[in-house]
Order: structure tokens, then sequence, then C-alpha cells
């Protein structure tokens, strides 16, 4: 992820969003329906975890619309197929280990989860380059509630995330496209 990104991403840092469920919300139907035009308010639409680094792209203008839409719907066919996020990544995916190095700032970071099949995008977050620092929002979020929820976003090591939502299991991390 360019730098410039992931500087605004540490600028959201404590900074409340509305969390909403993934595949709904005003921001997702924005950048997949392509007749509309009017860009959401970014605090009040409602974001999940993998919209936030989309959302701080698009305010940076590193992405356009249409690239976050198409990085939408490459999330959604992976998740649907269990296939991994090559339109997120360039050169692959690195499992987190014992002897894996740390990801590198920028770097998505992909959380998996326990025995519902969602691979890599259980939770999402981003690597500031601080050792398994990221820059996570919704891993704390209510999930079986529904609606939207008033979240921060924050920078907690990696463990640190899994420690608070225990659904969380294996990690992998690559290189942003963009």
């Amino acid at each position: 992820m360019s730098e410039v990104v992931t500087r605004k991403l540490e600028q959201f840092e404590n900074f409340g969003f509305k969390w909403i469920a993934a595949g709904t919300g005003g921001f997702h139907h924005w950048v997949t329906d392509s007749r509309n035009n009017q860009q959401p308010e970014f605090m009040t639409c409602g974001l999940c975890c993998f919209h936030l680094p989309i959302a701080a792209g698009i305010e940076t203008g590193r992405l356009t619309k249409d690239q976050a839409g198409d990085l939408i719907i490459a999330q959604m066919q992976s998740g649907m197929s269990g296939g991994t996020p090559d339109a997120w990544v360039q050169g692959g995916l690195t499992k987190k280990g014992m002897f894996s190095d740390p990801p590198n700032r920028g770097d998505i970071v992909f959380f998996s989860a326990k025995g519902n099949g969602n691979k890599y995008f259980a939770h999402v977050a981003v690597a500031t380059g601080n050792d398994d620092e990221v820059i996570t929002f919704g891993h704390d979020a209510p999930y079986l509630q529904g609606g939207k929820h008033t979240l921060l976003v924050e920078t907690k090591t990696i463990s640190e995330v899994k420690g608070i939502n225990r659904l969380l299991t294996d990690v992998h991390y690559g290189q942003a496209s963009w």
C-alpha cells in the first residue's frame, strides 16, 4: 500500500466510524453501483474492516471509485470461492508463523476464521511496519447484532486482535496492490 494511504489510515486512529457488516451499508453500495455518483459520507454511511483501507485509498486519490468497486467485487468472489485475494495483493501471500518475518508497512493483513469457511476476509487490517502491529477497525464488532455501531480505528498487535476476536485463526499478509 502506498505510504500516503498508510499515513491516512494512521490519521484515522482513535476516530469512530460507523461499522456495518460486510456487503451492506452506503459505502459498499456506492462502490459497486456504477449508477450511483453521489459519494457517501464515510463518517456515517457504514464501513466494514476491508472498506476502511479502500476508503483511505479513495480519500488520497490512490484509488478511483471503479478501482474500489473492482476490489470489493474481487473480495466477494474470492470469499465465495475460498480463493486467494489476488486483486488485493501483488506478489502472493505470506502465512504468519513462528519463523515468518513480520508484515511490512502498508501490507494488507488477512485474518481467517474458525468454522465458517471465511478464509482471508474474516477480518482485514493494515500493517504499520512496527513488528506485528496493525491498523484495525471492526475487530471488536458486535457481528450478531446487525445495524450500524460506532467503533474506533485502533492500532493493535496481531495477537491482541486475535485475543479480542477469538474466532480469528490463520493470518496471511502481502503487499497491497494500490
